[in-house]
């Protein structure tokens, strides 16, 4: 049952408000049938989709052990030993892990880059056993799209020194030593599967076991010498980069290439080339060494860690030293400079979409599956409804002319399927000059939000029978537009796309994703894809009309219909101006999407009041809550994103579940995308998203969980149900 408060109209957000209860009656017409047709084609595309992953991924439990060896479909991880001298006091023995992968996937060095997780190694180890620092193999870069990462592909060998001190105690009852580890390791291709293995090795005490040694002697002597002298470290006086003064080359790279890595993460710009200035005076033997600092850094140290490597980025020899500098200068706050970094030549920060690997055929045929029952499913969302009911009521004038019909029907999906594909190309041209954007990304802009305004109140003027075209524009133009249904229809369909990007519909999500990791060749498809599935009804009508005669006739019901449908447009138009204001200051903010709002539950027997607070999301809250162990909860959300607004007042204005984030102690945190923000962008590209709305769920040492674009209650408790209740 819907009823509407008086003091609803009170203010911007609860205009708000009226706009979504208004808009909730065509969404709860429909909801039954609506979500009875998603979880259909949701069936079909899961079953297509378990096919695929168990292709993939063969055993679900992710790994094998059998002592030692702990095997994966995508790496075989062995535990090996080497200790030439035995095992006694004095001696240092080494352990090494063996990654070998598939081809094609990689594992990720101490500094993974822009992504990705350093292999962690926990050992349990018998009494008087020290174990040492991890020995780190120079890694290679491997470009992502326009990302970077450090890591390693085909085979690795990851050395740890254990040193054999005089505590440790042998008897004659114990005639071996044993060693057990616990890995984990995350592994990429254009997937990422994090993965975990327990292994345990048996030794020998009156022995000298030397397993893999060709391996272990390969470790041990590219292992990073220290590299000695006065380096330096400069922040330049624009804040962007970073000058490095390397005191002297080792000999061995008088010679051939060699390139340098920062082991000190969330710094400097991994996806840019460092610039090398040799100086010219051959007396001197120092190199000046140019980084350029990321704009989205996270860290400010005050000393950073280097790595010299023998051989190129892409394809290193092993050799490698290693040195440390102070960092002077002061650590400045910036934004990107995207002309400039599409015109520098040294910069390879910004991947052209060529570079990007084609999808398997499969993972593609569902990506198009996906957008096509999204676009069905947005001529369900509230956004869109309205500008539907027109259409229609455009139609069932031209019911006594089928060819008109028709006609008109076609231009309309033509305007659709027209817009788009150019929002996808203007998309992924975007992508391809190094801009990250989203779906919806033109509302971020307070000109196009202002100019939708105003379009809104002037169809709502006109609805309401206040004033016709043809006194509002030039006679010219409205003769025009009426004298040319065809031409009035496709600028319909590009109208109906402009209003449909702040919806994202069920399947939308994950195929927006997909299509901004794609290669242009594929991803301009899926919006292509979207478009017909948008214009399917308006297809199905050019068809065939015989469902039109099941209409109303024409009548004075018209005009009441029109004047009802002016009620949505008004309503879009105030939320518009809302909209505009929060993104231009004019009101404050920290009521809608981001901010730490608070909402008073009631909890236990007793019925106390427990508030539920929403942070501004950061990264670092959501790495310093899950290193806690603390359970994380992200809500994508932007002002301008109906669906967005809808599932706040709903879902997640819901009592129980609200108690349920607070009985888990839950970290509710809101990432505000109103106005563009390249880490929330960031993060959802990290996700596999780049539309709204997107909620994130991390429970404590398990893998992030996406949920629905509209999660029901029942969804939600169940990702939580993975938490025990806080004591």
């Amino acid at each position: 049952m819907l009823f509407f408060p008086a003091k609803l109209l009170t203010s911007p957000l609860r205009l708000l408000q009226a706009r979504s209860l208004i808009q909730v009656f065509f969404v709860s017409v429909g909801l039954k049938l609506f979500k009875a047709l998603a979880w259909a084609a949701w069936a079909m595309i899961f079953s297509l989709a378990v096919q695929a992953q168990t292709q993939v991924l063969g055993d679900p439990s992710g790994r094998k052990t059998i002592g030692n060896v702990v095997k994966t479909p995508q790496v075989q991880a062995s535990l090996f030993v080497n200790a030439p001298q035995g095992i006694r006091a004095g001696e240092t023995i080494w352990l090494g892990l063996q990654l070998a992968h598939q081809a094609h996937w990689h594992t990720y060095w101490r500094n993974p880059g822009d992504s990705g997780l350093p292999t962690d190694l926990q050992w349990k180890l018998p009494a008087g056993i020290v174990a040492g620092d991890l020995i780190w193999p120079a890694p290679q870069k491997i470009p992502i799209g326009t990302l970077a990462n450090y890591g390693y592909e085909s085979t690795v060998m990851l050395v740890t020194p254990f040193k054999i001190s005089p505590q440790f105690k042998t008897t004659q009852a114990n005639s071996e030593v044993q060693f057990q580890l616990h890995a984990n390791w995350l592994v990429c291709k254009q997937e990422c599967i994090p993965q975990e293995g327990d292994f345990s090795l048996s030794v020998p005490l009156h022995s000298t076991p030397s397993m893999a040694n060709e391996a272990f002697q390969k470790a041990l002597s590219q292992q990073a010498q220290v590299l000695k002298g006065a380096h330096q470290a400069v922040i330049l006086s624009d804040g962007r980069s970073v000058q490095l003064k390397v005191a002297g080359l080792p000999p061995e790279l008088s010679n051939g290439p060699w390139t340098i890595f920062p082991q000190t993460a969330n710094v400097v710009l991994n996806s840019a080339s460092p610039q090398i200035q040799k100086s010219n005076d051959t007396t001197v033997n120092q190199v000046d060494i140019i980084f350029r600092i990321s704009s989205e850094r996270m860290e400010s140290p005050r000393r950073m860690s280097w790595l010299l490597v023998q051989g190129t980025a892409e394809s290193p020899t092993g050799l490698q030293w290693t040195f440390e500098t102070p960092i002077q200068g002061q650590w400045q706050e910036f934004t990107e400079d995207l002309k400039a970094t599409g015109n520098d030549p040294n910069n390879t920060a910004i991947a052209p979409a060529s570079v990007l690997n084609a999808a398997p055929f499969a993972t593609w045929v569902l990506a198009l599956l996906g957008a096509f029952l999204g676009g069905v499913l947005l001529n369900f969302m509230p956004c869109v409804f309205p500008v539907l009911a027109i259409k229609l009521l455009s139609i069932t004038q031209q019911a006594d002319r089928p060819q008109e019909m028709r006609l008109s029907a076609w231009a309309f999906s033509g305007g659709v399927l027209i817009s788009f594909l150019l929002l996808g190309g203007v998309m992924l041209g975007l992508r391809a000059a190094g801009s990250q954007l989203g779906w919806g990304f033109q509302l971020q802009s307070p000109w196009v939000v202002g100019a939708l305004a105003f379009m809104f109140a002037v169809m709502g003027l006109n609805l309401s029978g206040l004033f016709e075209f043809g006194s509002f524009v030039p006679s010219s133009v409205s003769s025009f537009q009426w004298a040319n249904p065809a031409t009035n229809a496709l600028w319909s369909g590009v109208f109906a796309v402009l209003i449909a990007s702040p919806c994202t519909a069920p399947f939308m999500g994950a195929s927006l994703g997909l299509a901004i990791g794609f290669p242009t060749w594929q991803a301009l498809p899926i919006f292509g894809f979207m478009g017909i599935g948008m214009a399917l009804p308006f297809i199905l009508v050019s068809f065939s009309a015989t469902w039109v005669r099941f209409l109303p006739r024409p009548g004075a019901w018209m005009v009441t219909f029109r004047h009802i449908m002016a009620l949505p447009m008004y309503a879009t138009a105030i939320w518009l101006v809302w909209v505009l204001g929060l993104q231009t200051g004019a009101w404050d903010s920290t009521q809608v999407a981001s901010p730490s709002a608070v909402s008073a539950i009631r909890s236990g027997d007793a019925g106390s009041s427990q508030p539920v607070v929403w942070e501004a999301w950061s990264a670092e809250k959501v790495t310093g809550a899950r290193q806690a162990g603390r359970p994380v909860f992200v809500d994508f959300t932007a002002a301008w994103c109906v669906t967005c607004q809808f599932n706040k007042k709903t879902t997640f204005a819901d009592a129980a579940l609200l108690n349920d984030f607070a009985q888990k102690n839950v970290l509710l945190l809101r990432a505000d995308w109103t106005r563009y923000d390249p880490a929330i962008t960031k993060a959802l590209n990290e996700l596999g998203r780049n539309g709204l709305p997107v909620y994130a769920w991390y429970a404590p040492g398990e893998p992030v969980v996406i949920l629905s674009e509209l999660p029901s209650v029942k969804e939600v408790q169940n990702a939580l149900s993975q938490v025990k209740t806080s004591p």
